[in-house]
């Protein structure tokens, strides 16, 4: 049902609930749509609430940056090799390592998207 209304079901988890001496099915779902799909999920969840079942909504999560251009890949790159040098860390003592991890991160730091 969902589908015809244009909004991607993600996840579904059913439960059985017993609550004095009434069983009721529980329904977890998620789903995935963008601002302007938000109108046609509500006229899913209109559409369940004419066949008895309620839906409660929590807060969408937030993507707050998403790269989309080739710059973007090479920063997210760049961030994704910083390092904290912990020396908690196993491999702290281990030169050999350490000088591999260094050599990989300076060639990946030199790459450009598109090269």
């Amino acid at each position: 049902m969902f589908a015809s209304y244009g909004v991607n079901l993600t996840y579904l988890r059913t439960h059985l609930e017993n609550r004095s001496k009434t069983e009721k099915h529980k329904y977890r779902i998620e789903c995935s749509f963008n601002v302007d799909q938000h109108f046609n999920f509500k006229k899913a969840k209109g559409e369940l609430l004419t066949m008895g079942i309620s839906l409660s909504e929590s807060d969408p999560i937030v993507v707050p940056w998403f790269p989309r251009t080739k710059e973007d890949i090479n920063k997210i790159g760049h961030v994704l090799l910083e390092v904290n040098e912990s020396k908690e860390h196993s491999q702290f003592q281990d030169i050999e390592y350490r000088d591999r991890r260094d050599f990989i991160a300076k060639v990946a730091k030199e790459y450009k998207m598109g090269q």
